[in-house]
């Protein structure tokens, strides 16, 4: 706003005011109107660097969320993937080796990937989504395959019911399949069946459905024995009992007891040799187990 000047006026000894000049009324709009355009200038940059540094916070916010639901999704995941992996090797493992069909290859089963280019798509994103894809590959993969044993177990149902693929006994073994050093003798001989070690007198079960065809003591150094035939060119033995639960023509379910552990025979303490027999030939018992 333009002042009042004053100048002295002699005559009148008193100040009077001065009258501004056109010039001096045009210097000073031109003057104003240049300091607001400076001034709107600065205030609006510096609105612009507030409300911009504010967008930028609640970005960072945000994208700090997102973060963290993508971490808690990818250990869901994680945990889904876990989970799959034991089914899916209980199921080649066990039920499509019982079932004499071809295992699922392991190229076939990790050959999962992610879909369309997704370039432009952040790296934590874009590793969520393929491994959702291959997971999603999996179970898929993983239904087909139990539906294909399902359809083959349903054929070979009483076949199943008859073969032996638990344990006779809920112990440890201490002797394997195979060739081993003789606890007799010096060198090595064929072990043919799997060790139990159990105390005297533990409860010894069948391991599949079937008849017993021996019941009494063994020639052989087995000692007391039970033998079942279950049928489809499967026999298990069951040796060094200590007393009989069976006698020979009794028709047997899976889990019944048969016998207790015991030291007959050729022995050198309490405990259980199994056998299982398929076509005549001795085989190792631990590949018909199921495997949990």
């Amino acid at each position: 706003m333009l002042q009042k000047r004053f100048v002295y006026d002699p005559e009148r000894f008193d100040f009077l005011p001065k009258r501004v000049s056109r010039r001096e009324v045009k210097w000073f709009v031109l003057r104003s109107a240049v300091l607001g355009m400076v001034l709107a200038v600065v205030f609006g940059a510096a609105a612009h660097m507030q409300w911009g540094g504010l967008d930028a916070w609640l970005l960072q916010q945000e994208n700090g969320k997102l973060y963290q639901q993508i971490v808690q999704k990818d250990q869901e995941l994680a945990r889904v993937e876990n989970e799959l992996e034991k089914v899916h090797k209980n199921d080649n493992a066990f039920y499509r080796s019982l079932l004499n069909l071809p295992r699922t290859d392991n190229a076939v089963w990790n050959a999962g990937k992610g879909g369309a280019d997704e370039r432009l798509i952040p790296a934590g994103v874009r590793k969520l989504r393929e491994r959702m894809f291959r997971l999603n590959y999996k179970v898929s993969l993983q239904r087909q395959s139990m539906a294909e044993v399902a359809r083959t177990a349903e054929l070979k149902k009483e076949e199943l019911a008859h073969m032996p693929v638990v344990k006779p006994l809920g112990s440890h073994i201490v002797s394997g399949f195979g060739y081993r050093i003789s606890p007799f003798h010096s060198g090595y001989e064929f072990h043919s069946g799997l060790d139990f070690h159990a105390r005297m007198g533990t409860p010894v079960k069948a391991t599949g459905q079937g008849k017993v065809i021996t019941a009494g003591y063994s020639n052989g150094g087995y000692g007391l024995e039970v033998e079942i035939a279950h049928g489809f060119g499967y026999v298990t033995k069951y040796a060094h009992l200590s007393q009989l639960k069976v006698n020979v023509g009794d028709v047997v379910e899976r889990g019944q007891v048969i016998g207790l552990t015991g030291n007959t025979g050729l022995s050198t303490g309490p405990h259980l040799h199994y056998e299982v027999i398929r076509n005549g030939a001795k085989v190792n018992p631990y590949d018909y187990f199921y495997s949990e």
